[in-house]
């Protein structure tokens, strides 16, 4: 959820809310390097988006939109210990198209 602004000002104030859940499926591919870990992946899901805004003159505005969605990625882990490791990620998803981080294995 996101809101920002003021009923009182000329921009007024809005509230941004987006709820997404869906499935995700990787497949790994084995280049035969250690400690390196690349995968394809797809995922599709649904998502409910709403949106509403109020203006200084009590003027409300508002929408909502539900749609499923999809994404592709394509990415990979290295491991510089057995248990810590960086991950990359590049595709296109409705939460990001590049994804870097931190991997840990427990």
């Amino acid at each position: 959820m996101w809101d920002e602004g003021n009923a009182s000002t000329f921009q007024g104030y809005w509230e941004d809310t987006r709820v997404a859940f869906g499935l995700r499926g990787n497949w790994h591919v084995d280049m035969g390097i250690p400690n390196l870990d690349l995968y394809l992946g797809l995922s599709l899901g649904y998502m409910v988006w709403t949106v509403d805004r109020t203006y200084n003159t009590n003027t409300k505005l508002g929408f909502n939109y539900d749609t499923l969605y999809y994404g592709f990625c394509a990415g990979g882990r290295y491991f510089f210990t057995d248990n810590i490791g960086v991950t990359l990620e590049l595709g296109y998803s409705l939460t990001s198209f590049v994804r870097l981080g931190l991997a840990l294995k427990f």
